[in-house]
């Protein structure tokens, strides 16, 4: 029986023969990407409260892993020629929008509460797909709108004495939201063609220059305020790891399971991120706030249900180690 599509269209030469899923290593993989960026966030925060500029942020967020990332690609042997270089930089560009908002916004907003509007991503990309990939939209996809817009309200609480003060960081938590949905799709149409190790080194090297030339511009190239070096570096570096590793986790997932169940494993981002802002900045979760990331996680069920077993397995041949030679054909 041939491998499911999620277009009408047979396989192209974009779809390369061979493909395999392993959903439960594609969920522990997702789990352990989600743990990452979650501790990164914890990091990306403290340094924005320190009073470093985005564009900073966003060249050590990403600067320091190029070099690893370079030598995993050449371990895997693997050129740097990509096969399909417009979606590579769709990737790219997607990828660095969003996290240009994310880090803006994560100064301000609690973690729970940049999680949460994070994972408005997967209802985008739910109503974005047929667009895109030509999928169907799923008849649950205006329910877990709904869903999505009623958890966000909760956990931003419009009430709070702080929530007109932090409309720009909301806005660019929402913008960055659709910019990671266009990523995750370009992500999910590159990985049949492109291997993981290729789109992180495309991607960090994207973002390292972004941030670099921004600061360049002296716009906003604020430094800490903290003459703590120390803490400062400690925290560069457990950004930057944290960083590196939950992207290749992510990119394996993708990689080895169906888009929907690894993109629901992320909603374990809501609980992180209440013990997050509970342990680190004794900030305790509120009644909305609970309400608003169970309505959110209801929204994903609501998406995976409606969408399981209409997507593309990734193919082997993106997984396969092959010569540089080889590679560049």
């Amino acid at each position: 029986m041939p491998p499911q599509q999620d277009s009408p269209q047979a396989p192209g030469r974009d779809v390369p023969d061979g493909f395999v899923t392993n959903p439960v290593r594609a969920i522990l993989l997702m789990a352990a990407a989600t743990l990452a960026f979650g501790a990164m966030g914890a990091f990306m925060k403290g340094l924005r409260e320190t009073g470093m500029s985005t564009p900073m942020v966003v060249f050590w967020r990403f600067a320091p892993g190029l070099p690893v990332a370079y030598w995993v690609l050449r371990r895997a042997q693997r050129s740097l020629r990509p096969q399909r270089p417009l979606v590579i930089l769709a990737r790219c560009l997607f990828g660095v929008g969003a996290a240009t908002g994310s880090f803006f916004a994560v100064r301000v907003l609690s973690l729970v509460q940049h999680s949460t509007l994070h994972l408005l991503q997967p209802v985008f990309v739910a109503m974005l797909a047929p667009f895109a990939l030509g999928e169907r939209l799923p008849r649950s996809a205006a329910a877990a709108l709904v869903l999505a817009v009623v958890g966000a309200i909760g956990v931003l609480e419009p009430q709070a004495a702080d929530f007109a003060a932090h409309s720009t960081a909301i806005g660019a938590a929402i913008v960055a939201a659709l910019c990671s949905a266009g990523a995750h799709l370009s992500v999910r149409k590159a990985t049949r063609t492109e291997p993981p190790e290729r789109l992180v080194f495309y991607f960090g090297a994207a973002a390292s220059l972004w941030g670099l030339l921004w600061t360049a511009t002296g716009v906003d190239a604020s430094a800490p305020a903290t003459a703590d070096t120390m803490r400062v570096a400690t925290m560069i570096a457990g950004m930057a790891v944290l960083g590196l590793a939950g992207q290749y986790l992510m990119t394996y997932a993708y990689a080895h399971g169906q888009a929907p169940i690894v993109a629901m494993v992320a909603y374990a981002a809501i609980p992180f991120g209440f013990a997050l802002d509970a342990l680190v900045w004794g900030r305790a979760a509120s009644w909305s706030a609970v309400f608003g990331a169970a309505s959110m996680v209801a929204a994903g069920v609501l998406l995976f249900r409606g969408q399981r077993g209409r997507v593309v397995r990734p193919a082997r041949a993106a997984l396969r180690p092959r010569t540089p030679r080889q590679d560049a054909k």
